[in-house]
């Protein structure tokens, strides 16, 4: 099973000054970032967290959801890798540099001026380890969890009439002979609309007369959940919500929404558009 702690303490220091401690998540913009300006400090931070002691013959990976701009992590001194953007999840995997006891990790985060898009914006770049951070224990086969900071499940629906096609593929890092995979949907409610056992890392539904999803006036998500399973025995368990069923087309690369009843969207930030659509999604490992 798999098992995640929040680590909410680290020690903190700017460049040139001295460890303090600091609950996370964390951003040295918390003051000179909200006054209007933009004189607020952008350079380099350097945070020590104490890792929990690894369970032995299990993988062990360290989880952040934010850290802005420039990430570049290390365990007792060993590089893991770097990450560069701002707004999107990424991992690594401690388990190679990891000891018995007395584990420490370092991260170097960086909001100065790189080559990330974007560089000025009328927003501040919150500096820091701004999300939570989490260490994450889990069997050696489990649901991947270095695959572009996602849970490991792929879910793609597609309308068709009034019946909806979905698509769930999980991504499986070290799999094994006899073990299977319990795909299932719910709606908004919890009830379960579908459900398949199978071998094969893919599987398909037609929910028919499907609930579509309709903005403010009904914001209807079904969810999908996923097991994996060896001897019946659930060796990793996740449920991340289905994209919203609508109608939908994919025109010169871009996503256009349409609907039988169009309702007028406005956005309330872009830092998720920036990580997504302009490829800030960047890790590179060591």
């Amino acid at each position: 099973m798999r098992i995640k702690t929040l680590l909410t303490s680290a020690l903190f220091a700017k460049e040139n000054e001295v460890l303090t401690p600091v609950a996370l998540p964390h951003t040295w913009n918390a003051l000179d970032g909200q006054d209007g300006g933009a004189d607020y400090w952008r350079g380099i931070g350097t945070y020590e967290l104490k890792l929990p002691d690894p369970t032995k013959g299990k993988k062990q990976y360290i989880e952040f959801l934010g850290a802005n701009h420039v990430a570049t992590v290390y365990c007792n001194g060993r590089e893991l890798g770097t990450h560069k953007g701002g707004f999107s999840t990424f991992r690594f995997d401690l388990t190679p540099a990891m000891k018995a006891e007395g584990n420490v990790l370092t991260v170097v985060v960086t909001n100065g001026v790189s080559d990330i898009y974007p560089q000025n914006a009328d927003f501040t770049f919150y500096g820091g380890l701004y999300r939570d951070v989490n260490i994450i224990c889990v069997s050696q086969s489990h649901f991947d969890l270095d695959y572009y900071g996602a849970p490991g499940i792929k879910v793609t629906p597609v309308m068709d009439g009034n019946n909806a096609n979905v698509e769930v593929e999980a991504f499986v890092t070290n799999p094994k002979a006899g073990q299977e995979i319990s795909y299932t949907i719910n709606d908004q409610e919890g009830n379960m609309v579908a459900q398949t056992i199978s071998a094969d890392t893919k599987a398909c539904f037609t929910i028919e007369n499907v609930h579509k999803w309709h903005g403010c006036k009904d914001p209807y998500l079904y969810g999908v959940q996923a097991a994996l399973l060896e001897n019946m025995y659930t060796l990793w368990f996740s449920h991340p919500n289905m994209e919203q069923i609508i109608y939908w087309n994919l025109v010169d690369g871009y996503a256009h929404v349409w609907d039988p009843d169009p309702e007028k969207i406005r956005a309330a930030a872009q830092t998720p558009r920036h990580s997504l659509i302009f490829g800030s999604r960047t890790i590179s490992r060591s």
